[in-house]
């Protein structure tokens, strides 16, 4: 380490100490102050020295919420949790589900507690408690059921860890149907839709697996995964169902949809072979 470097850590940890021990008698600005850092930590490039600024912060923030109540406290847990879910070991971990557990604990009725399960649901995911983080998150999807994004977003992963971890494909496909059935607006639908093709297609329901690729295509066309929705579907019409007819007609509902996408070369090809039944 060069003689800059370490200087410019040296000052970096003083000032940031002075920070720390001035936030503690001034508790009302301590919010303001880890809100400035956690800004600032995004341009420290040093990771061991990010890593100890996002704890610090953490702390300043978990001090606000001891010395406060209200839902600037409980936002104050939520961001911190935040922060030290940004790292990956045990003790990033267990700082954030500190945080988390208390803010689940001692604001019940606070607007952050649904996000609060979510990011719990992922500690224990990431801690391979599959069983536990499922449960968390189907927990949260029926207990805040008008926080629709959070819910939308906590039955997609329970899905996912069903299909990839837990390998319960038939759990898996009914969270996937409870986000298209009562979150059709959220962000996580398209996700969900070509999740539950794809289950459907490894069980040889193609009719079905068509469906949900087409819906994303038709009708959520905002979707970055649109245009491999309709190609998917037109691979299992051809190649799957043989209705080579009905192939050809999405082939060109396709190149109208999609006329920038990256799989148009392999639908021209799809469409010089199925151009025969075009008329048929």
């Amino acid at each position: 380490m060069n003689k800059s470097h370490c200087f410019q850590k040296i000052f970096l940890t003083m000032f940031l100490a002075l920070i720390y021990f001035t936030c503690i008698s001034l508790a009302a600005d301590n919010f303001k102050t880890a809100d400035y850092l956690s800004e600032e930590i995004e341009y420290i490039n040093d990771k061991d020295f990010q890593k100890i600024l996002r704890f610090k912060t953490a702390e300043i923030y978990q001090l606000y919420a001891h010395n406060n109540d209200g839902e600037k406290a409980a936002e104050a847990l939520i961001k911190a949790g935040r922060l030290y879910l940004k790292g990956s070991d045990d003790e990033s971990l267990a700082g954030g589900f500190v945080c988390l557990a208390t803010l689940l604990k001692n604001f019940e009725s606070s607007a952050f507690v649904p996000e609060g399960m979510l990011l719990i649901g992922e500690i224990y995911a990431r801690k391979k408690e599959y069983g536990r983080a499922v449960k968390t998150w189907i927990e949260c999807a029926e207990k805040y059921p008008k926080t629709s994004e959070i819910a939308a977003q906590a039955l997609l992963k329970a899905g996912e860890t069903f299909k990839k971890s837990i390998k319960n494909k038939t759990e898996a496909e009914k969270q996937y149907s409870r986000i298209i059935t009562n979150y059709f607006s959220s962000k996580v639908t398209a996700q969900a839709l070509m999740n539950r093709a794809e289950i459907y297609a490894e069980n040889d329901k193609y009719d079905l697996a068509v469906n949900d690729y087409l819906r994303i295509a038709r009708e959520i066309s905002g979707s970055e995964t649109a245009d491999t929705a309709m190609y998917e579907a037109i691979d299992i019409m051809e190649n799957k169902i043989k209705d080579y007819k009905k192939a050809y007609e999405l082939v060109m509902e396709f190149k109208q949809k999609f006329p920038n996408s990256a799989h148009l070369k392999k639908i021209e090809r799809a469409e010089a072979r199925l151009v025969k039944y075009a008329n048929n």
